[in-house]
């Protein structure tokens, strides 16, 4: 009798586990590259297996502004303090970092706590505690203006209550001095989006609305109504532009699956923002951290996405190297040469270099022809220890799991296409969970429209299962599954 069925195994670290995109869809597969920096295999390639409608090769070096392989870095002192409920409605007590300067400084994450560190090539340096926040404040939004930091809201206390509180303080190249109250917000907002850009701070509201105000070192002025965005949600300001991605378009009643982000950018002038231009679509509907390095836009999604801005709008997204592991990367910024992420959770800050090659990571060839490809999950080699017990007899499984880096790769793409198909041996980290396997690539059946091939384990299935075979080259590809976000939690 099977006393288990294929399973991802239970995680030991904070996480939020988003869906996941595999295929390579955009900007015909060019110069894009999706995987980890922690590990991976590379195989390159000139084709596709057979039966794949493989697109061809293409190079691994990585585009300008692609990520090159994350690193970790220093923790950041201040863990998180409460997190609750469950995958995707995950929420977590969270600092608010900014870097000016060739230093971070990061405030709150329900605490008055602020810290810095000195940013470098090498990551981020030690961090020092500063001087206090006067509320032990998360999710302020906070932008540098002319050497000084000015925050705006965010939830406060306990019991996560919204303000308008705004405060501002000098940074002392290093650190933080003293806080001081100034205008407040007009409204306690949500998830406040701040920008500045000569001498003015902008913030948008998710649902609410927009406020724009002088700044100088007697704090903020006057705040004065602007234009909100048509959509999204994430938004910074890059050489006189806001740009905003992210989180918007969900139709009446829709599941969160449908919630695809039409894009908008805007220039900021000293009357406010001006008129809300519509540009290139994020391709994916999964929430996620997004976070801007000079003139890149980066979305932290699996897979992490990538564009260019400028005054004609946001360019082709492209994906990079994914964030290690899966980890939710919590709080990043740019000094324009890395992307660092901060995050409470013990050896779980990461930074990556900006427009450097990655060696490590998977170069896909073809790509699902159906919705929603941003869910395909791959069959991994590392990240579970599933398993099948059949009449006492036990051994390893298929997992599905959301990084790319840990693919299990399969290499007889010459034998994938017979009847007899491709029958392997899947190394897992632990030798007690490889599992032996046998792909069709196409199916010796009728496939079902979310599929192009299956895989039969050797022991404890009748029936093979429905998969998505990825080229990576011409004789080697990865398995997948279409996981929704509620199966994937």
């Amino acid at each position: 009798m099977l006393s288990s069925k294929l399973r991802p195994m239970a995680r030991s670290r904070l996480r939020v586990v988003l869906a996941s995109g595999l295929a390579c869809w955009l900007v015909a597969c060019g110069s894009s590259s999706a995987g980890g920096g922690s590990g991976g295999t590379t195989v390159a390639g000139t084709g596709g297996v057979p039966g794949s409608g493989g697109a061809g090769g293409t190079t691994l070096s990585s585009p300008a502004g692609g990520l090159g392989p994350w690193s970790l870095t220093a923790d950041y002192p201040l863990a998180a303090n409460d997190c609750l409920g469950t995958p995707p409605d995950f929420y977590c007590d969270q600092q608010t970092c900014v870097a000016s300067s060739g230093y971070a400084y990061c405030i709150g994450g329900g605490s008055t706590s602020t810290y810095y560190s000195q940013l470098s090539p090498a990551g981020m340096g030690p961090w020092i505690a500063t001087a206090d926040y006067p509320e032990p404040v998360q999710e302020a939004s906070c932008v540098v203006n002319a050497n000084s930091i000015y925050c705006v809201g965010g939830r406060i206390g306990a019991t996560y209550t919204l303000t308008a509180d705004v405060y501002y303080a000098p940074l002392l190249s290093p650190g933080i001095g003293a806080w001081t109250a100034s205008t407040p917000f007009p409204e306690a907002a949500r998830d406040l989006q701040c920008m500045v850009d000569s001498g003015y701070i902008y913030c948008i509201s998710v649902g609410s609305a927009a406020y724009f105000a002088p700044l100088s070192s007697n704090g903020v002025g006057a705040w004065a109504p602007t234009t909100m965005p048509p959509a999204g949600t994430r938004c910074s300001s890059v050489a006189g532009y806001a740009y905003c991605v992210g989180q918007a378009g969900c139709p009446p009643n829709g599941p969160a699956s449908d919630c695809y982000s039409p894009s908008a950018y805007a220039p900021l002038t000293a009357s406010g923002i001006g008129t809300w231009l519509r540009t290139s679509e994020l391709p994916t509907a999964v929430s996620a951290m997004s976070a801007f390095a000079g003139p890149y836009v980066y979305y932290l999604s699996i897979p992490v996405f990538f564009a260019k801005v400028s005054a004609d709008g946001i360019g082709p997204w492209q994906t990079t190297t994914n964030y290690p592991d899966s980890l939710y990367p919590a709080n990043c910024f740019s000094d324009g040469i890395n992307l660092y992420c901060a995050s409470g959770v013990a050896a779980s800050s990461y930074f990556a270099p900006i427009g450097a090659p990655n060696p490590q990571a998977f170069q896909l060839q073809d790509a699902p022809p159906f919705p929603r490809s941003e869910y395909l999950m791959p069959a991994s080699t590392r990240e579970g220890t599933c398993s099948v017990s059949v009449n006492g007899v036990g051994a390893g499984a298929p997992c599905f799991g959301k990084n790319i880096d840990e693919a299990a790769v399969l290499t007889c793409g010459s034998e994938v296409s017979t009847p007899s198909g491709c029958k392997t041996t899947v190394a897992s980290a632990d030798a007690a969970y490889n599992y032996d396997v046998t792909v069709w690539y196409p199916c010796k059946g009728q496939t079902p429209a979310n599929a192009n091939c299956c895989f039969l384990p050797a022991l404890g299935y009748p029936d093979p299962f429905d998969a998505w075979c990825i080229s990576i080259g011409s004789n080697s590809f990865i398995i997948a599954q279409q996981i929704t976000m509620q199966e994937g939690q």
